[in-house]
Formats: C-alpha cells, sequence, structure tokens
C-alpha cells in the first residue's frame, strides 16, 4: 500500500514564523479526504510496519524552502493516521527540483497516480505567478524493493 499527496501551497519550514500546526492540519485534511481510514481502523499502517517516505519539493524559479526544514513538518502532520508514530520511517528521500522555463525533465510522472500528474502538469504549465511551488509526498511500506522514482538517475 502506497499513499500520495500533491501540497499545492509553499510548505511551512521548521525555520519560519508561520503556524505550523496550522499547516499540519490542513495537510491532515486532505489525506484524510484522498484516504479514508475503514471503520475500527486507527491508523493505516500497522505499529510494526517499517516505512518509507519521498518528499519532491517542486519549485518553478527557485526554491525557497531548504528541503531538510520542510521534511519535519510533513512526516508530523501524518502522524497518528497514517502511521502510529515517525519512528517507523526508516528510510527518507528528500529532494528540491527547480522546473525552470515550464520544464520538469527530471521526473517520470508516468509512474504517479493520474490525478496526481494532471496536477502536476497543471502546476508546470501555470501561469499564475502566486503558485511557486507545489510538493509530493509519498509513504510506503519499506521492502527490498520499495516504489521509488529513480530519482538517483538525475544526480549523474
Amino acid at each position: 500500500t502506497m499513499f500520495t499527496l500533491l501540497i499545492e501551497r509553499e510548505p511551512v519550514s521548521v525555520n519560519s514564523k508561520a503556524n505550523h500546526s496550522d499547516y499540519e492540519q490542513e495537510l491532515l485534511s486532505l489525506m484524510k479526504q484522498r484516504y479514508p481510514l475503514q471503520h475500527g481502523r486507527k491508523t493505516h499502517f500497522a505499529y510494526s510496519d517499517k516505512l518509507y517516505v519521498q518528499l519532491i519539493y517542486i519549485c518553478k524559479n527557485r526554491c525557497e524552502r531548504d528541503i531538510d526544514n520542510i521534511l519535519k513538518y510533513t512526516i508530523d502532520s501524518f502522524c497518528k493516521f497514517l502511521y502510529r508514530d515517525d519512528h517507523q520511517i526508516g528510510y527518507a528521500l528528500s529532494q528540491s527540483i527547480v522546473c525552470k522555463d515550464n520544464n520538469l525533465t527530471g521526473i517520470n510522472i508516468s509512474y504517479f497516480d493520474k490525478d496526481i500528474a494532471a496536477r502536476l502538469l497543471d502546476f508546470i504549465e501555470s501561469q499564475d505567478r502566486n503558485w511557486k511551488s507545489c510538493t509530493y509526498f509519498e509513504c510506503g511500506l519499506m521492502t527490498d524493493k520499495f516504489y521509488h522514482f529513480k530519482l538517483e538517475d538525475i544526480w549523474k
């Protein structure tokens, strides 16, 4: 099982004076809307599950937040809903990507859920100057072959 979300706003950084509680509640609300809990379940993953997280901060012209500073509040947002405790996360990959001139060649969007791929394309093609960034979040079971986007290829 994998849970994905495209967050269509500037993230709140650990260094920011912005209210992180409101940000965390907003993200949790989006996740609950996308993935309601089955009746009788407290979290989507069992307490014994070991998980991975991917976070990709995608910016139009320049990324205004440090990737390490947005990871914490994003992960904290889903505690007690996706997973019982964030200590269950054994692997976290976070990256910021700038898509200048509406070009995002580094990610193969065919791996994305159809809704997320469509919204990501909307972001890339949007001329709205206020829509400066979006953040892709993914969480799933950490296995030998857990799902990922081969971001390592970008770094070569």
